[in-house]
């Protein structure tokens, strides 16, 4: 289906009043999709995910869904949580859920479902998008593309060095080019926005204190910010 355009947002990390915000400048009824990292670090990643599901947004997964969806990783289950998950922020996650563990359930079901891209086409003919979590460009072989296991994992979890399209991981960077896609990512923490021939990287470190969450469209490139307003306790 063709759509006219999209907003994406990058990384909310259980900063639901700063995204509360941030939507109210979007125009009513825009179509919006997040590039994961809904959950974490921040003080209220239950209620993020639940306005997801209400609103019925796009979202793609994130590496840290990823670490709350591991089987070691469950709240009910399992009160030993990987040191992993709660040096990345799990413990603000798990505390917002404590009095919820059936809504706790009913998330991780959703969570299950997220994709690891998103792939959109447009009415004016520009450049296909493909929102995903972190770079997917050396990786894309067409929308209907599948993965395994380990380039899953790859596509939520490498991160970008300064401002060259240069991932953490060794990857020969012509393997981002002559691509008939655009890509928008988050996971890369950066001062501001960077946009490419073919990408943009959008986390501005929206859970930071003194961070910004930054919403792009696609195509037209307009930029909506909004500072942090969580309470940090």
């Amino acid at each position: 289906m063709l759509i006219d355009n999209i907003w994406v947002i990058s990384d909310i990390h259980g900063s639901y009043n700063t995204l509360l915000a941030l939507l109210d400048k979007i125009p009513v009824g825009a179509k919006i999709c997040f590039t994961g990292d809904l959950i974490d670090r921040g003080p209220d990643s239950l209620s993020v995910i639940q306005l997801i599901i209400d609103k019925n947004f796009d979202c793609v997964l994130g590496n840290h869904e990823y670490f709350m969806l591991h089987p070691k990783n469950h709240l009910f289950r399992n009160k030993s949580l990987t040191k992993n998950w709660i040096d990345n922020g799990g413990a603000k996650t798990r505390d917002s859920y404590l009095n919820e563990p059936d809504l706790y359930i009913e998330h991780l079901k959703f969570l299950e479902k997220l994709p690891v891209f998103k792939y959109y086409e447009f009415k004016n003919g520009a450049t296909p998008l493909v929102v995903s979590h972190s770079v997917i460009l050396d990786l894309w072989k067409g929308p209907s593309s599948i993965f395994n296991d380990l380039e899953n994992f790859d596509i939520m979890s490498r991160h970008l060095t300064s401002f060259k399209i240069i991932p953490f991981l060794k990857i020969d960077p012509d393997s981002f080019e002559d691509k008939d896609v655009f890509n928008i990512m988050g996971h890369t923490i950066l001062d501001d926005i960077v946009i490419g021939d073919n990408f943009a990287a959008i986390d501005t470190g929206g859970f930071k204190i003194d961070g910004r969450l930054t919403a792009l469209n696609y195509p037209s490139f307009e930029k909506i910010e909004q500072e942090n307003l969580e309470v940090f306790v």
